[in-house]
């Protein structure tokens, strides 16, 4: 009987404990751009290594971050610098491009954004 509460309290603690992401994140700059008027995509960030142009949307949890620097961009401006660290969750997300199409983006992970100066 020893033995069963002994494991059932062993199982109990390790189900119960608290699980951190240990992936590093990505630093990178960025443009967080809505090309939506000139039939590309809404509001998202775009990157450019050495071979490829990437996009990226931010995951549920981030967007409330892009949100707030979005209302602070002036009206009639398309698109800012940004200095981004994320994480590449895997997943992608449908985003409205041109007229009446969507394009399925990858999601990220926001750890910290600034606007560049």
């Amino acid at each position: 009987m020893f033995k069963i509460i002994t494991l059932g309290f062993v199982l109990m603690m390790a189900l119960c404990q608290k699980t951190e992401l240990t992936e590093d994140f990505i630093t990178a700059d960025a443009t967080l751009a809505n090309a939506l008027p000139v039939d590309g995509c809404d509001w998202h960030f775009t990157m450019n290594n050495s071979s490829n142009f990437i996009q990226y949307v931010p995951d549920a949890g981030s967007k409330s971050t892009v949100e707030a620097i979005i209302k602070n961009i002036p009206a009639g401006t398309f698109s800012t610098s940004v200095r981004l660290t994320y994480k590449p969750l895997g997943t992608k997300q449908s985003v409205q491009c041109g007229w009446n199409k969507k394009q399925d983006i990858e999601e990220i992970n926001i750890k910290t954004i600034e606007v560049a100066k």
